[in-house]
């Protein structure tokens, strides 16, 4: 045998159970992970098995395990394992497949309770039956849809009850799912409180939609008009008028914002049809802004460094801003009057002339663009404030505010005169404005009063502290979006003192709940200080030359293990500690990386060098120095599974063939040995041979045997590796002879005792009759059987005979009686039993024979010896009446030893 592949053996295939598991357990050999199926199915030691189980992610062969393994305990196991597998990380349709495969009300429930997807929990949860269940999950479940559906699976009314007791302050959807199922059964039942309860909410639920009626508010007005029309024959008149106020008001506003941002068509005076035409497309565009900016001016004309002409331009420019602006266009008339007026001034030339003019065509074209600026913000306005009015009629704050600062937006851009007519329309929807304000602050502090009366009931409730945080953040959350709905620039808001209270009863209810927090912040503070620790720990271990790999792999996982507990600290230091661990187990990596890349390079030294030793060695020599290259391979440190594969392939490629060769060397002197052995070997398998021949008698195998030995012991060169195998069979032919001399001793006493039976038989059918005794005729032959037992039975023959001649003779039945009884005192005797308790004196006196006998002679004989000739004389006696041989049959029976 090649020595090198003890070596090579892999631990996984090695013969204790033990090392096996470990192997298993540990190992990354391809050949191992191909093989763990065949393991967990086939091997013999449950160890080896369970270590294979924790090892496969295999559903459908841990599913097995469950239920054909033979280990009760492994079975076990793999439910576990089974378990865990399905809420693991295989793809969901694999995993709901396999879930069919489980029957356990108990497993079905551990996989609803921690399935992390929504789809494999319905699956499971449709299979549960356990009602105390079903009510378990429908209050744990997360996701909100399926909490529903298992509502839809509780009929029991106090399990209801139950339900909407938890959901109430926990989950609003739940709670009301479960109320509307409870309502609905007193409903139809016509319970007047819940009838009545049900009208108020359709009607708060109009009510809400007047405050912010949104974009499905018609819908919701005809579902719950439907409704009401269904539930109304059952109500009294309180609600009646209530409602169709409502009713009316919804309406009207769903309107309103309909017809918000329709163009007018009405022509806006003073303006050419073109612009007038723009303007209207512009303020029915979103780009209303863009369109009303200021247009860059025109160029002005290049005026010359002339005083009398910048005097002249000056005035003009004052007449000019003195005049009204429907009087622009007789600007230049009254500019040209105003120069021939002034007598001591002299006549322009032809330059200052042209300058004159074309400042102002300037001015003209400056004043035209003003012009249409008022004209397109004036129509921007008086859309504005109709849509103002409309709004506010509506009831619209929100949107009435919106409007309304477009329109201060358009008039603050109109210049002179322009704005002041709009500034009046405007001025003249501000009461209105303000009322309707007042209104909403009104009813917006009914929001606020219940929100504190929420907060109260908060107070107290047994709530966790962070349900309790976040109820009371969303809160004040719905404070913050009616706080933002009243807002508006440059009026102060007032909640009539509401909003200290809200502050207060916040406060007051999450002080209990402080030792809470600040235990948790104690507790995440430590947590942060074993972080830090842990941290400053690794770093000092990497730089430490003493730490080994498989520590600093060590360290990669448990850096790895605390980025996934870092939740446990401070939010603010979460993205922090995160970003450290991160870099730590980079840093790690590539430490380790080194060290791999280091014990590399020493197993490729270790190779290099034993090429270089094998140059020039003999094979023996070379034999010795690739054992030594094992044992210093062996010595050195583990690296990656990759690199040490390869680079123990390429050390075999080295030392396999010396040992080849070695072996090669070997068979040489083997050929040599072998014809030596043949001779032996032909002795061996003759008595092999021998041991297993059935034909021959023990005489004959005896016989055989001690021919062979005589040939073997007469050549003292036999190989000694063949004395064993020699010494084996011979004992094997003695062992066999020994039987064969017992099996003919057995055949000989079987057919005295036939023959001894069918003697019985003949006295029996002669005590009995007679006449219908056949004789002797059909007694078997007494050949090969011993002259002592021949010479007994021939005997009772003998006196069967005469017997059978006469008729039976009483003394004679008694006297073979007594010696028959005299005789089982002897066997029983013999086997050391109780005799009857009428023959105990016989006994004694047995007893006393034999004794004496001994005594005076010196001599006993064996038991074995001493029961033959017992036998021989129970198969001589006779005739025997046929109660009297059953009675003692019998106690021979129990006097013969058992086998």
């Amino acid at each position: 045998m090649n020595p090198f592949t003890w070596f090579s053996r892999p631990a996984w295939q090695a013969r204790d159970p033990a090392r096996r598991s470990a192997a298993v357990a540990h190992g990354r050999d391809e050949m191992l992970v191909a093989a763990l199926p065949l393991i967990l199915r086939q091997d013999p030691d449950s160890a080896v098995r369970r270590a294979a189980l924790e090892r496969i992610d295999d559903l459908t062969l841990v599913a097995d395990r469950m239920s054909n393994d033979a280990d009760p305990a492994l079975r076990e196991r793999a439910k576990v394992r089974f378990g865990d597998l399905l809420i693991g990380k295989a793809p969901l349709s694999e995993r709901q497949r396999a879930l069919k495969l489980i029957d356990d009300q108990i497993q079905l429930e551990g996989i609803a309770r921690r399935a992390p997807e929504t789809e494999l929990r319905r699956a499971a949860l449709e299979r549960c039956t356990r009602p105390g269940f079903l009510v378990e999950r429908c209050l744990e479940e997360a996701d909100a849809e399926l909490k529903l559906w298992l509502l839809s699976r509780i009929d029991a009314r106090p399990s209801l009850d139950r339900i909407a007791a938890h959901a109430r302050t926990r989950d609003k959807r739940l709670y009301k799912a479960v109320r509307e199922r409870l309502d609905g059964e007193r409903m139809a039942a016509g319970d007047a409180p819940a009838l009545n309860a049900r009208a108020e909410t359709l009607c708060a639920t109009i009510e809400a939609r007047l405050r912010q009626p949104g974009s499905d508010a018609a819908g919701v007005l005809n579902a719950v008009e439907t409704e009401w029309a269904t539930l109304r024959p059952r109500l009294d008149e309180r609600f009646d008028r209530r409602f169709a106020g409502a009713v009316a008001t919804l309406r009207a506003t769903i309107g309103a914002i309909s017809r918000i941002g329709e163009p007018e068509p009405a022509p806006v005076e003073g303006l050419p049809p073109e612009v007038v035409g723009n303007a209207q497309a512009t303020m029915a565009s979103a780009e209303l802004e863009a369109v009303l900016a200021p247009a860059s001016p025109p160029s002005e004309p290049r005026t010359e460094a002339d005083p009398l002409l910048a005097e002249l331009l000056a005035e003009a420019q004052a007449l000019r801003d003195r005049a009204p602006t429907h009087h622009r266009d007789d600007l230049a008339r009254r500019w040209r009057l105003h120069w021939a007026s002034e007598v001591d001034r002299p006549e322009p030339d032809q330059a200052l002339s042209e300058a004159f003019e074309a400042r102002l065509v300037h001015l003209r074209a400056r004043d035209a663009e003003r012009a249409v600026a008022d004209d397109m913000h004036r129509a921007v306005a008086d859309t504005a404030i109709a849509a103002l009015a409309e709004a506010v009629d509506a009831g619209q704050l929100a949107v009435a505010r919106a409007v309304r600062a477009r329109a201060r937006s358009a008039i603050d851009s109109m210049s002179g005169e322009s704005g002041r007519s709009i500034k009046k329309q405007l001025a003249e929807l501000e009461p209105r404005m303000d009322k309707l304000a007042q209104w909403q602050r009104w009813s917006d502090n009914k929001i606020r009063l219940r929100l504190c009366e929420e907060v109260e009931a908060l107070a107290g409730n047994g709530m966790h502290p962070d349900a309790l945080a976040s109820r009371i953040a969303e809160l004040k959350a719905q404070w913050q979006k009616i706080e933002d709905s009243e807002h508006d620039p440059g009026t102060p808001v007032s909640d009539g003192g509401l909003g200290g209270r809200f502050r207060y009863l916040c406060h007051q209810t999450l002080e209990p709940a402080k030792p809470y927090f600040e235990k948790r912040r104690e507790i995440r503070g430590k947590r942060a200080e074993e972080l830090s620790e842990f941290l400053e720990r690794v770093r000092l271990e990497m730089a430490a030359e003493a730490t080994t790999t498989v520590a600093l792999i060590a360290l990669k996982r448990e850096s790895a293990d605390r980025i996934r507990r870092v939740d446990e600290i401070d939010p603010k230091l979460r993205g922090d500690s995160g970003r450290q661990l991160k870099q730590l187990i980079d840093a790690l990596s590539k430490a380790v990386d080194a060290r791999f890349s280091t014990i590399a390079e020493e197993k490729q030294k270790l190779i290099a060098q034993l090429r270089r030793q094998l140059t020039h060695a003999e094979l023996d020599a070379a034999i010795e120095l690739a054992k030594g290259a094992q044992r210093r391979w062996q010595a050195l440190p583990k690296g990656t599974q990759k690199s040490d594969q390869v680079l123990w392939q390429e050390l075999r490629t080295i030392i396999d063939p010396l040992f080849e060769q070695k072996v090669a060397a070997g068979n040489a002197a083997n050929a040599e040995r072998d014809t030596e052995r043949a001779a032996s070997q032909a002795l061996v398998d003759e008595l092999k041979a021998l041991g297993e021949n059935i034909e021959f008698d023990a005489a004959h195998l005896e016989a055989e045997l001690a021919r062979l030995e005589a040939i073997w012991s007469a050549d003292p060169a036999r190989p000694r590796e063949l004395e064993r195998a020699f010494d084996e069979s011979a004992a094997k032919v003695r062992q066999l002879a020994a039987r064969r001399r017992e099996q003919q001793q057995s055949a000989r006493q079987n057919r005295v005792g036939e023959l001894a039976y069918q003697l019985d038989t003949i006295e029996a059918a002669w005590l009995a009759d007679a006449s219908a005794v056949a004789g002797l005729d059909t007694l078997g032959s007494l050949d090969g059987v011993e002259a002592l037992a021949a010479a007994a039975l021939n005997e009772r023959i003998a006196r069967l005979r005469t017997a059978l001649a006469t008729a039976a003779d009483s003394g004679q039945l008694e006297s073979q009686a007594q010696a028959a009884r005299k005789l089982l005192l002897e066997y029983e005797f013999l086997a050391g039993v109780e005799s009857p308790p009428g023959d105990r004196q016989s006994r004694l006196n047995l007893q006393v024979e034999k004794l004496s006998a001994r005594m005076s002679s010196g001599q006993s004989r064996s038991p074995a010896e001493e029961r033959a000739a017992l036998d021989l004389r129970w198969w001589a006696t006779g005739p025997l009446a046929t109660a009297e041989r059953e009675a003692l049959s019998a106690r021979r029976e129990r006097a013969l030893p058992t086998k």
